[in-house]
């Protein structure tokens, strides 16, 4: 049989090819060197990368200076490896385009100073570019080199010590967690409705439980943090828990006794009580004066004076009286003042409200011995009186702080008279601009006491005025009321 040969020329891309031959053989090259075929026959290909020295540099830039690398083609590569690093922070933008001409905005990487950083940004379109913008000053050290690869590489590398921050390259992966069940079946990890994964402790391992899963062993949390448990707020504030022989305190008393307490952050108790001692035909609040106590419309400085000269830090009577009330701004405020018998003693800060009126220190006497007024100081129009020993305003009267809601919890009211009386709980929410008074409790009695425990308490906003107003058939009536509450953030 004639052997026969045969000689085929191959032209490729990247070499002059040629062959040569005994029966079923080829060889390729390219003229000095050999294609490389291993012992399985398999042709050794080699996709060589290509170091971008459009887009590298290594010239440090002055302060604010830019630089814009040269449009590169990318079309045959299928990832870009950039590593940068800098003495001044910088920030780094890869832009991409159709025709190397028009760019549009890519990644951007924010660049610390004297950190290496290594990125992949992906192929995006037919060129790229990366342009580079320095920090105020001018670099010491500066680098970037681009290299553009031919396969598919791996996403940045992270050491798992290292902290992960927001210019870290990622790649989003969405999966869906599946475990095992002690019966041999699998099921998918839920979420609760807020997001979070459901977690139990219903099959606690050796050592978590003493008593056969019933308790979680939970040991004191230590101040270094490497064991206990700790609550913290929302904000992440650790606080403590009351506790009574180490075991946490769970209270157990009425709601309104804790907020009274103080037990509870934010809450605070409020007991309003007035007297009317001449309450008319007509409507009047529950207050010292026989009428519908009269508002302050704009905030002003206060005076307190007494009828009795006695009540002077130098005699027998009151020396010092405290005032609460809010300020132009309906914040809460109070001072005190010392007592210089009738004469008037003007008030530091201005009050748009007065709601109580108290004597804190008083001569041998211990009490004041004539009737203090708090005024305005500029009207002369009566906010408060503190009759004569009785030591505090008895008004039913109090307006809601900014900030704040308050909650009524119950209202009262009482009279000896016999008299058929109106009397009921009325508001006016000052948010709204020439608000009405609206009746929320009306009740009507004669000679007797009255409470009503509110089952589900009455909210009212911030700056609403309340008060308690009652009214006596031909007049002549005496009453005393109130109300009680808390008022929260």
């Amino acid at each position: 049989m004639r052997k026969r040969y045969v000689c085929i020329l191959v032209i490729l891309p990247w070499l002059i090819a040629a062959t040569t031959v005994a029966p079923n053989f080829m060889k390729i090259w390219d003229g000095t060197d050999v294609v490389q075929v291993n012992s399985d026959g398999q042709m050794h290909v080699v996709m060589e990368g290509k170091i971008d020295s459009n887009n590298s540099t290594e010239t440090p830039l002055g302060g604010g200076a830019v630089f814009t690398g040269t449009a590169t083609d990318i079309l045959a590569f299928s990832g870009i490896s950039i590593l940068v690093g800098s003495d001044v922070a910088g920030t780094l933008a890869v832009q991409y385009g159709p025709d190397g001409a028009d760019w549009h905005a890519g990644e951007s990487y924010t660049i610390d100073a004297g950190a290496d950083k290594f990125f992949t940004p992906p192929i995006q379109s037919a060129y790229y570019r990366l342009v580079y913008t320095n920090g105020g000053a001018g670099q010491s050290t500066f680098y970037i080199h681009a290299v553009l690869k031919r396969q598919a590489i791996k996403w940045s590398g992270h050491n798992i010590e290292d902290p992960i921050v927001d210019d870290d390259d990622a790649e989003l992966v969405k999966a869906v967690i599946t475990g095992k069940k002690a019966s041999g079946a699998y099921d998918n990890v839920s979420l609760t409705n807020g997001g979070n994964m459901k977690a139990s402790l219903e099959e606690l391992e050796s050592g978590i439980s003493s008593n056969s899963n019933s308790q979680l062993n939970v040991t004191q949390f230590s101040s270094d943090g490497n064991e206990g448990m700790q609550l913290q707020d929302e904000s992440g504030t650790a606080y403590g828990v009351k506790h009574v022989g180490n075991k946490p305190r769970v209270s157990s008393m009425d709601y309104l006794y804790d907020i009274a307490e103080g037990n509870i952050g934010d809450h605070l108790a409020l007991n309003k009580f007035g007297h009317n001692e001449t309450v008319g035909a007509t409507w009047e609040t529950i207050w010292t004066a026989s009428n519908v106590y009269p508002y302050m419309t704009v905030a002003d400085q206060l005076e307190v004076l007494s009828d009795d000269a006695d009540d002077d830090d130098t005699d027998t009577g009151a020396w010092t009286v405290n005032i609460s009330g809010l300020d132009g701004n309906w914040d809460e405020a109070n001072e005190t003042i010392t007592m210089d018998g009738a004469t008037p003693v003007t008030t530091t800060g201005s009050y748009i409200r007065v709601f109580r009126a108290k004597v804190v220190t008083a001569g041998t006497s211990g009490v004041n011995e004539g009737t203090i007024t708090i005024r305005d100081q500029d009207t002369d129009v009566s906010r408060a009186e503190i009759d004569e020993e009785i030591g505090q305003t008895l008004m039913a009267v109090w307006t809601v702080p900014d900030g704040y809601t308050f909650y009524m919890s119950s209202w009262y009211a009482g009279s000896a008279v016999s008299k058929a009386l109106d009397v009921g709980v009325f508001v006016r929410d000052n948010a709204v601009s020439d608000a009405s008074w609206q009746n929320k409790q009306l009740i009507n009695f004669s000679d007797t006491t009255f409470k009503n425990d509110l089952e589900m308490p009455i909210m009212f906003t911030e700056r609403t005025d309340i008060e308690v107003r009652a009214k006596a058939g031909g007049g002549g009536g005496d009453m005393s009321a109130g109300f009680n509450g808390w008022y929260e953030l």
